[in-house]
C-alpha cells in the first residue's frame, strides 16, 4: 500500500480544512469552530499530491480525573476524509499520528467519541483505542412527570465547572477546562440552549441543553441527585416545550439505556490505575 504522508496544517490552509469539514459533516458548526477554537497547531492532515485529503484535530480539554488524581487529557475531534479518498487509509493514519503526537506532547490520556457503532470497531482495529466511557441515554415523551419544579438559571463556563466537579465526585470523568466549556456554550446557544443551574429540594443540579432541528430537546449532560431528576426535567419541560426529550446521564452499571459512548488511549501502565469498580467513567461533553 502506498505510504500516506501527514503533516500539521499550514497557516494558509484554513479554507481547505473548512472544505473538508463541510463536505463530510454538512453542519453549521464549522464557523463556530474555526472562529473560536481552531489553531493550525491542533490540526493534522493526511496528504494526496501534497493537498490535505483528510484532517483531524487534537484538542486539550483538561484532565482525566479519578479520585484525587488528575491526568492531562486531550480529545481527538472531527476526523474527516474527503469522499473521493475514503477507504484508502487516510483517516486511520490521521488518528494514529494524532495519538502519537498527543502522547509525545504530554497527554498520557487521549479520548475520542465515535459518531457511530461501526467506528468503535474501526478505531479499535486501526488505532489501538479501547472502549471506556458509557452513559445512560433515555427518551421521554411529553408531558413529563411534574412534581415540584426546579428553579433554572443560565450560567457561564466557570460556574458550570464548579457545579460539574461537585456532581461528579466519586465518578472517574473528563474534567473539562474553561475553553472547552466556553466552546460548548457557543454550540449549545446555536441550538437554542446553553449551560444551566437548577435549584432543587436536594441541592444543585446542572445540565447542558440543546434543541435539534426536529424539535427534540437534548440534555447532553444531566448531573443531578437521583431524587431531584423529576424536578429538573419539569423545569426543562416548562422552559422548552417539546414532544420528546433525550437525556444523557452517568451510568452506574449495566441497565436500560446504557450504551458505549467514548474510547480511550493511555500510555503503558495507566489502564490498571484508571480502572474503577461498579461505575462507568463519564465522558460528558463531546461537542457532538
Amino acid at each position: 500500500m502506498k505510504k500516506i504522508h501527514t503533516r500539521w496544517a499550514r497557516f494558509d490552509e484554513e479554507h481547505v480544512l473548512r472544505h473538508i469539514w463541510e463536505k463530510v459533516f454538512r453542519s453549521a458548526d464549522d464557523e463556530l469552530f474555526f472562529r473560536n477554537y481552531f489553531e493550525q497547531s491542533m490540526c493534522l492532515t493526511a496528504l494526496f499530491d501534497d493537498e490535505p485529503a483528510a484532517a483531524g484535530y487534537l484538542l486539550p480539554v483538561g484532565n482525566y480525573r479519578f479520585g484525587e488524581r488528575k491526568i492531562p487529557c486531550a480529545m481527538i475531534y472531527a476526523v474527516a476524509t474527503l469522499p473521493e479518498h475514503r477507504r484508502q487509509g487516510y483517516g486511520s493514519e490521521v488518528v494514529r499520528e494524532l495519538l502519537s503526537a498527543g502522547h509525545r506532547a504530554g497527554f498520557p490520556v487521549i479520548v475520542i467519541c465515535p459518531s457511530s457503532d461501526g467506528l468503535f470497531e474501526y478505531y479499535s482495529k486501526h488505532s489501538g483505542f479501547r472502549d471506556w466511557f458509557y452513559l445512560s441515554e433515555l427518551s421521554y415523551r411529553s408531558p413529563l412527570p411534574v412534581t415540584a419544579c426546579a428553579g433554572i438559571t443560565e450560567i457561564d463556563a466557570s460556574e458550570y465547572m464548579l457545579l460539574r466537579d461537585a456532581a461528579l465526585v466519586g465518578i472517574p470523568h473528563i474534567e473539562m477546562d474553561k475553553q472547552s466549556l466556553e466552546y460548548q456554550i457557543l454550540l449549545s446557544k446555536q441550538y437554542g440552549g446553553g449551560l444551566y443551574h437548577f435549584a432543587t429540594t436536594n441541592g444543585a443540579a446542572c445540565a447542558v441543553v440543546e434543541v435539534s432541528q426536529e424539535g427534540i430537546v437534548w440534555i447532553k449532560e444531566f448531573l443531578s441527585h437521583r431524587d431531584s431528576q423529576n424536578e429538573v426535567l419539569a423545569a426543562i419541560a416548562n422552559h422548552w416545550p417539546a414532544t420528546e426529550y433525550c437525556v444523557r446521564f452517568p451510568a452506574q452499571g449495566p441497565g436500560p439505556g446504557v450504551r458505549r459512548f467514548g474510547m480511550i488511549s493511555a500510555l503503558n501502565g495507566f489502564f490498571d490505575s484508571l480502572l474503577a469498580e461498579n461505575v462507568y467513567p463519564w465522558y460528558g461533553l463531546a461537542f457532538d
